[in-house]
C-alpha cells in the first residue's frame, strides 16, 4: 500500500523529468559573447563619483527546470572582477549597489513578452547573513535622506539583436 502512494505521488515528478530530458533543447545563440558597458554617476555626501565597468555575458549551455523546461544559461561578471556596483559598503554584511542588469537582457534572449530596463531599477540593498542573501529596492528619496547618494546619472549598454538557431 506505502508503495502504492509512493508511486502515485512520485509519477509525475517522474513524468515532468523524463519530459525535460527527452524534450529538444532551446536554439543556440548565434552570439555566443558579449561585453556592455555602464557609466554611472553619482554624489556620495556630496563628493561626486564615476563608475566605469562593463557587463560580460557568454553562453554557458542549457538548463533546465520543472517551471520553464530547457533554456539558455548565460555566464555574467564584471569587468572590475568585482561582484556588483557598489555605491556604498555600509559593513561587511550590507552594501547600496546598482543593478547591472542580466544578461538573458543584454544578449537579446528575454522571453516573448518580456521586457526589462536596466536603468529603471536605481538602487537597492544587499544584505549578507551567514549562507543567505537578500536584496532590496530602495527609492531615491530613501537613497538620499538615509544614505546620503545621489543618482545623477546611468548609461546602461543596449542589448545586441541576436539570433538562435
Amino acid at each position: 500500500m506505502l508503495t502504492l502512494i509512493f508511486v502515485f505521488i512520485n509519477i509525475p515528478w517522474l513524468l515532468i523529468f523524463i519530459n525535460m530530458q527527452l524534450g529538444p533543447e532551446p536554439p543556440r545563440p548565434e552570439i555566443t559573447y558579449g561585453e556592455f558597458p555602464i557609466t554611472l554617476v553619482y554624489e556620495l555626501k556630496g563628493e561626486r563619483k564615476e563608475i566605469k565597468d562593463a557587463v560580460i555575458c557568454e553562453f554557458d549551455g542549457f538548463g533546465a527546470n520543472e517551471a520553464t523546461g530547457k533554456f539558455r544559461e548565460w555566464k555574467m561578471k564584471l569587468e572590475s572582477g568585482q561582484e556588483e556596483i557598489t555605491l556604498l559598503r555600509i559593513d561587511d554584511s550590507e552594501q547600496i549597489y546598482s543593478p547591472s542588469g542580466f544578461c538573458h537582457y543584454y544578449m537579446d534572449d528575454l522571453s516573448e513578452g518580456v521586457s526589462y530596463d536596466p536603468a529603471s531599477l536605481k538602487a537597492a540593498l544587499l544584505v549578507k547573513r551567514g549562507g543567505s542573501v537578500m536584496t532590496s529596492r530602495i527609492s531615491e528619496k530613501e537613497l538620499f535622506d538615509k544614505y546620503n547618494i545621489k543618482l545623477i546619472s546611468s548609461d546602461f549598454s543596449q542589448p545586441i539583436t541576436n539570433s538562435y538557431k
